[in-house]
């Protein structure tokens, strides 16, 4: 896994920028990951960034490690006593099997080539009856959809230009039925919830609803999914 921003950005400005955004989208996600995330002792984080999912989740967990390719994190947030930082491969993470409670990934697995290589290392140090939280862009959002009736379908990998975060390159996205055929090719690995956050437009436009319309499912933003690990 690639680092994802641009070079020379202030990880403190980077979470300073993302946290006054007031935008339907980002207020929906961050309330859907709540939800699935609850309470932890012991969560794992991989991909944590700078460091706004890791905030969020601090609020409710007793221990939180935290990995990345390159330190990104923002000091305030690494500051937390309940913080480990270790700079990793999110396809060889530096812990043992069965460590965490949880383990997430916000806007991880869109960056990775090999996502089942990815999700397998994920199970890997989870502990069995433990929770999986993964959430990546859909792959079908309505602006791709509207570019694809364009004739201008969004080509991988994806490079976005961001007024906050600058360059950001997806190397591939999932569909509903991409993530779920991911999902279901583990044997040990159960779905518990599969949310689908907002319906509509992002930047610069910024106009949709929380959770798209039942018939417009395909269509949302973003994907945000639960899922517990049943086997060894």
């Amino acid at each position: 896994m690639k680092p994802v921003y641009s070079a020379g950005r202030d990880p403190e400005e980077l979470l300073r920028g993302r946290k006054a955004i007031r935008s339907v989208f980002q207020s929906s996600q961050v309330r859907t990951f709540r939800e699935l995330y609850g309470k932890r002792k012991k969560s794992l984080e991989v991909g944590c960034g700078y460091g706004f999912f890791t905030s969020l989740a601090l609020e409710t967990t007793d221990r939180l490690c935290c990995v990345d390719t390159e330190d990104y994190l923002a000091p305030s947030v690494k500051a937390s006593p309940n913080v480990e930082f270790k700079a990793a491969s999110a396809l060889k993470l530096p812990y043992s099997d069965g460590q965490f409670d949880c383990v997430f990934s916000m806007d991880v697995i869109e960056h990775v080539e090999d996502g089942a290589a990815f999700l397998a290392e994920n199970l890997r140090v989870l502990k069995k009856s433990g929770t999986l939280i993964l959430g990546t862009p859909n792959r079908n959002r309505l602006s791709a959809f509207i570019r694809k009736m364009l004739f201008m379908p969004n080509r991988y990998p994806l490079v976005i230009k961001d007024r906050i975060f600058g360059t950001i390159t997806h190397v591939r996205e999932y569909s509903l039925k991409e993530l779920s055929d991911l999902l279901k090719s583990f044997p040990g690995l159960k779905i518990e919830k599969f949310k689908p956050v907002y319906f509509g437009l992002t930047d610069p436009v910024n106009i949709g609803v929380p959770r798209p319309p039942f018939l417009f499912v395909d269509l949302c933003q973003f994907w945000l999914v639960s899922l517990v690990k049943t086997g060894p």
